[in-house]
């Protein structure tokens, strides 16, 4: 009986521990679709992008603002079907200061599309960002 007791402890506390370090994870990343002219779906020949940043806790000096160690991968779909394979690396963000890409709807590409990004510092995981909507006409 005192083997059954003990083990449930050991499971209890190792479950603790695990959602203690999840909690206590130094980094959060979220993903904003952008859209100057304030429409979604974005029209041929309007400004559209993507904002990431990646916050996180570093015990040691800050890095500059002009260096940017997390690569950003970009995943998700277009009208439901993968569209970016195994990912496309289109930016690097700096620490705790959010990294905005633009670029203009050349047309041809319409759809709806869904992103979210996986981020990377020293060819590492670290965080995955929320998932976004963004249409294209």
């Amino acid at each position: 009986m005192f083997q059954k007791s003990l083990f449930a402890a050991a499971l209890a506390l190792g479950a603790l521990a695990s959602g203690q370090a999840e909690a206590y994870s130094p980094y959060t990343c979220t993903l904003q679709a952008v859209s100057p002219s304030g429409t979604n779906p974005v029209h041929v020949g309007q400004q559209f992008g993507f904002t990431v940043k990646v916050s996180f806790v570093d015990f040691g000096p800050p890095p500059p603002p002009s260096i940017k160690p997390f690569a950003v991968v970009f995943h998700g779909t277009r009208n439901g079907v993968p569209d970016t394979g195994s990912g496309q690396h289109l930016m690097n963000a700096p620490s705790n200061y959010p990294e905005t890409v633009m670029t203009y709807n050349p047309g041809g590409i319409a759809g709806n599309y869904l992103r979210y990004a996986l981020i990377y510092r020293d060819g590492q995981f670290v965080c995955s960002t929320n998932t976004v909507s963004l249409g294209l006409l």
